[in-house]
């Protein structure tokens, strides 16, 4: 049951500590061009949305994507890295996401709860966990989200008529409670509605016991309704979930329910659009309630497999030397060259030759792949659309 908890309630565990100020969580972004970001993540063993930062130039710290939470959090070990080690919280000058975006002057928590602290311990996600990104930094883009991808697309800016609307699209309105967290209406078996977090950082759907009429099982929602998104056979385990945002919790809408859908999280207009998608999410939450171990993340092809490139073995710094380019390859087409320095791939960190192994692995053999190298002292940018 430790571990349930662990898993199902890390970050509304976290959240009731420090709160954003709100004329800070209600300034306006200005309005701007549109900046299209591609954001590499990983869908973890115990299934987060996993994302990669770097803080004050240093790093890339291991982060989950996090719409349950309102602020920035990082472990103490973290923060020893890039400079806040000892404190409670303060201001990082500069958090870097890989795909592109950059934060300035963010606020952050420094926290070592028993949650995350039991999922480094057991390894449960295959990679050490340094935080969590919330509210405070999602605020400021249209999130795109598709499990059946390795990457989410960030929109910042824009204008929001341009864009085509999806016919079988579901729209559902969220609200934002006092403690900037995001609440959806929800109708169980009929019946409702009720208060749930939406939450992208869940891996289970958590339902009040007085709901279900149960306590610490899984049990299975017929219907699950939310505006007009009707979903059935919706496994959940009723857990009681903390009260947190000017009002009781009835519930959580997380990981076996959202991966159904390609999701976009529209902060402006405080909305989640449900599109069809194609992954297939397993029953997460009888896995943890069982006790069955994490399922561990499968080894990704070689990068002399996929792409012809054979690399050196990392050292601690940015980027990873190329030992050799196979000629007739994806690479060599690509414009890679023996003794480059790969600093990214297909928007991804190479900084070890488990980077290079996955980025090429997810990259596609067609148009739209990118690099960036170091070579004769200069940064080059190659792309497959040339």
């Amino acid at each position: 049951m430790r571990r349930l908890l662990a898993f199902l309630f890390l970050t509304p565990l976290l959240l009731t500590g420090s709160l954003l100020p709100a004329q800070e969580a209600k300034q306006e972004e200005k309005k701007t061009e549109a900046k299209v970001y591609r954001i590499p993540y990983r869908i973890t063993p115990v299934y987060h949305v996993l994302a990669r930062v770097k803080i004050n130039e240093k790093g890339p710290f291991n982060v989950i994507i996090d719409s349950g939470c309102n602020i920035v959090i990082m472990t103490p070990s973290a923060a020893r890295q890039f400079g806040l080690g000892g404190a409670s919280g303060g201001k990082l000058d500069k958090i870097e996401f890989e795909g592109g975006p950059v934060i300035l002057n963010n606020r952050v928590n420094i926290n070592s709860p028993p949650q995350t602290t039991a999922i480094n311990k057991n390894n449960a996600e295959g990679t050490e966990l340094h935080g969590v990104i919330g509210y405070d930094i999602l605020r400021h883009y249209k999130i795109d989200l598709d499990y059946s991808n390795h990457k989410m697309t960030w929109t910042q800016g824009g204008d929001d008529a341009k864009a085509e609307p999806d016919p079988k699209a579901i729209t559902v309105p969220f609200e934002m409670s006092g403690s900037n967290h995001m609440f959806v209406k929800v109708h169980l078996n009929g019946k409702g509605p009720y208060r749930f977090l939406y939450d992208t950082g869940s891996p289970g759907v958590v339902v009040s016991p007085k709901l279900v009429q149960a306590v610490n099982k899984a049990a299975m929602i017929e219907t699950l309704e939310m505006g007009g998104l009707k979903a059935e056979k919706v496994p959940v385990v009723a857990l009681t979930p903390p009260n947190f945002g000017g009002g009781a919790t009835d519930g959580i809408i997380g990981f076996p329910l959202i991966a159904r859908y390609r999701t976009t999280m529209d902060f402006k207009s405080n909305k989640i659009i449900f599109s069809p998608g194609s992954y297939e999410p397993p029953f997460v939450t009888w896995a943890v309630m069982t006790a069955k171990p994490p399922r561990q993340p499968e080894p990704a092809p070689s990068a002399e497999d996929t792409w012809g490139i054979v690399v050196e073995k990392g050292d601690g710094k940015p980027g990873i030397t190329l030992k050799k380019v196979l000629p007739a390859t994806p690479a060599h087409a690509l414009g890679l060259r023996s003794g480059d320095r790969l600093l990214v791939f297909d928007d991804t960190w190479t900084d070890t030759v488990l980077d290079v192994d996955w980025a090429t692995s997810k990259a596609g053999l067609g148009p739209g792949v990118g690099a960036k190298v170091l070579r004769d002292g200069k940064e080059v940018n190659l792309s497959s659309n040339r």
